[in-house]
């Protein structure tokens, strides 16, 4: 994996400065930090003051002066602090990294006479998408929800909805990418990207089935039902070699896939392959 302290930002000064004339100098010091930490990590900064002050190398009073300044430029929402620019321009890397990635693989393959591959750099295939088996998956062999109080109550709070087992789906994660960077179960809880986490585990319980036969249907009902969705979910990230550092020297870790616009990102099927044709 790429070293994170090499990675490269992008900034539009133009457009930087103008967001941020009313910036007193340390003010423009301590976002600038925030950004760097946040393209550095590839991922949302977790909503906790000690963090945010650990990042911006400011004192406790310093920071509470500042965060509602500061927190402004963000969309601070599910435990941590969301950036649209910021996860527009990551969308764009990773897109421009993939184009490139694709187009020296089919150098590759012009250089030393392998078979052509389609437009999205694999094989020919009339095989369905692997987002579309993972959903055929998801509809299919997912027991169906159990009737409860998850099921119905559309006006329930999510507080009520049950706690994320970070523990379980951090086993779910290294059972179905052993080959990834392992988070360590005594840090995560406590570090910044379990609030994500615990995010994607309520929209996980709470969101419905948008087709097929259980639309308008609950997700999961149950914990159990919940672990089996992300059991799946990694499974089908596992099939990802973008994902998995197959063709390029990074990969993703939990954290990545934790955070909303990656997580939106890989169920869109942004980094799936194409099954090649028997």
């Amino acid at each position: 994996m790429a070293d994170k302290t090499d990675a490269w930002m992008p900034l539009w000064i133009g457009a930087y400065l103008s967001d941020t004339m009313r910036l007193t100098t340390i003010q423009h010091g301590a976002y600038m930090l925030l950004l760097m930490a946040y393209w550095r990590e590839r991922a949302a900064l977790p909503d906790d003051d000690e963090e945010l002050r650990s990042i911006t190398k400011t004192d406790k009073s310093e920071w509470k002066r500042m965060r509602p300044v500061l927190a402004k430029f963000f969309r601070v929402e599910d435990g941590v602090w969301w950036h649209k620019r910021v996860e527009s321009e990551m969308a764009g890397a990773d897109a421009r990294s993939k184009k490139a990635s694709e187009k020296a693989g089919k150098a590759a393959q012009a250089r030393w006479g392998m078979p052509q591959k389609d437009e999205s750099g694999d094989a020919p295939s009339n095989a369905p998408s692997i987002s579309q088996a993972f959903l055929d998956e998801m509809h299919n062999e997912c027991p169906t929800p159990s009737p409860n109080k998850y099921q119905e109550d559309k006006s329930s709070s999510s507080a009520k909805l049950p706690d994320c087992p970070h523990d379980q789906l951090i086993d779910l994660f290294a059972k179905n990418l052993p080959e990834l960077p392992q988070p360590r179960k005594s840090l995560w809880a406590t570090g910044k990207n379990a609030p994500a986490l615990k995010a994607r585990w309520r929209w996980v319980m709470s969101a419905k089935y948008e087709s097929g036969e259980r639309a308008g249907t609950r997700m999961a009902t149950t914990p159990e039902e919940a672990l089996a969705w992300f059991d799946r979910f990694f499974g089908y990230v596992a099939k990802s070699d973008w994902l998995t550092g197959k063709t390029t020297s990074w990969s993703a870790d939990l954290g990545w896939l934790s955070n909303a616009s990656n997580f939106e990102k890989v169920l869109q099927g942004n980094y799936e392959n194409q099954k090649a044709a028997a």
